[in-house]
């Protein structure tokens, strides 16, 4: 419903079109802003804008060990969609070894379903040394996610010897 006038016979982009349809209806003219009436000079084009979507994206956002030694992974969704299902599960790897399956449904913080939200995981106490940690969350792809490629993270974690004086 509203005229724009264009000169030039470069192609015209359309941006910041709201969601649903549209109708666009082109007429040449002259330099008087006279419309050209031979139906060449017209043409009418219908289309309709949808958005995708949103879905979210499940991430193993990062890993840490505390004071004691705890291992902790954290899990996001870092999209502004909520997972609708609790069927899936997260693996933790220790060495290359899966030690631990997490089923969404069995978790006491789910926090990680929720758009932008995130959980903690502290399956075990690592011991002194590097280990390699890997996890993964969805898996198996029971989510439709936004991108597929993020779900694994894995890393190097160093637990140090115990230096406290034993000598008291």
């Amino acid at each position: 419903d509203s005229v724009v006038m264009v000169y030039s016979t470069d192609a015209i982009t359309l941006s910041s079109l709201a969601e649903g349809s549209h109708t666009l209806k082109m007429v040449v003219a002259d330099v008087n802003h006279t419309e050209y009436t031979n139906t060449e000079a017209s043409a009418t084009v219908n289309f309709s804008v949808d958005f995708p979507e949103e879905t979210p994206d499940l991430t193993v956002s990062d890993f840490s060990v505390d004071s004691n030694d705890t291992l902790s992974v954290v899990v996001t969704n870092s999209s502004t969609a909520d997972v609708s299902v609790t069927t899936g599960s997260t693996y933790i790897y220790i060495d290359d070894v899966l030690e631990w399956t997490y089923s969404w449904s069995t978790l006491s913080d789910q926090s990680f379903l929720t758009a932008g939200g995130s959980s903690t995981i502290q399956p075990q106490t690592l011991s002194e040394g590097t280990h390699t940690v890997k996890a993964c969350v969805d898996p198996n792809d029971v989510v439709d996610e936004s991108n597929e490629d993020n779900n694994c993270l894995e890393e190097s974690l160093t637990v140090e010897a115990d230096t406290t004086d034993d000598d008291t």
